[in-house]
């Protein structure tokens, strides 16, 4: 904590952008087919289909390219969402962490409800945008709206439905993106701080990744009701 209280602010959103927008470069495939599949059957009038069949039928009907429809939306979303929420969280814990001692479990989940809710708010533009392009290949081909990229679909939705719907569910968002940070962030920090406290493991690589498995496990968890609720306001009527 002492490390991260030294370095500029400014340095701590950026560095959590760029972890943001290469993740997302990684592992984005898997965020088209999660949102497809919360749309496919909606209403649960369509079959139920799992996600290899699903990644299969893109790859056959669209192309394998299609499985990164939508991608400059993700990293715009990954630049604004995730470097505000991880930023400001980080930015708190350092506020309120005194002579090395980080501060207790409730003003962690208070800081990452703050942190996620201005995230989420800060992100959700590119987010509308990601949720429609990773979604368009479920809809008819005379409904597609073919955005051809982040900027494009931006300025399509303002253009066609106005400027606020580029924050069409922005409660969910903000709820999802409080528990993510509550779920993720706080399960992180109290999961190394036990490992390290009872000795169980010294500060290094392991200790990093056992505290990353479990966070993103309890985050996964505890995040997908919202999200689900989330892409369902994100998307209108077709």
């Amino acid at each position: 904590m002492a490390d991260s209280k030294s370095l500029p602010t400014y340095t701590k959103f950026l560095f959590a952008s760029l972890a943001g927008i290469g993740s997302a470069a990684a592992c984005f495939p898997l965020d088209l087919l999660k949102t497809r599949m919360q749309v496919f059957g909606e209403g649960g009038k369509g079959p139920k289909i799992t996600t290899f069949q699903l990644a299969k039928t893109i790859i056959r009907k669209e192309g394998i390219l299609a499985l990164y429809s939508g991608l400059s939306a993700s990293i715009a979303r990954q630049a604004t969402y995730t470097g505000v929420r991880l930023g400001s969280f980080q930015t708190l814990i350092d506020y309120f962490t005194e002579n090395g001692k980080p501060p207790n479990l409730i003003v962690k989940c208070l800081c990452g409800v703050v942190s996620g809710a201005v995230g989420g708010i800060a992100g959700l533009p590119a987010d509308v945008a990601l949720t429609r392009m990773a979604a368009d290949g479920n809809a008819p081909l005379e409904k597609r709206r073919n955005y051809k990229h982040v900027i494009d679909a931006i300025i399509r939705i303002c253009n066609e439905e106005g400027f606020f719907a580029l924050y069409r569910g922005l409660g969910p968002t903000i709820a999802r993106a409080a528990i993510i940070n509550i779920a993720q962030l706080v399960s992180y920090s109290q999961t190394k701080e036990v490992l390290l406290n009872y000795g169980l493991m010294q500060e290094n690589i392991f200790c990093h990744t056992t505290s990353s498995v479990v966070s993103a496990f309890v985050s996964t968890v505890c995040v997908l009701p919202a999200d689900i609720a989330k892409t369902s306001y994100v998307l209108p009527p077709v």
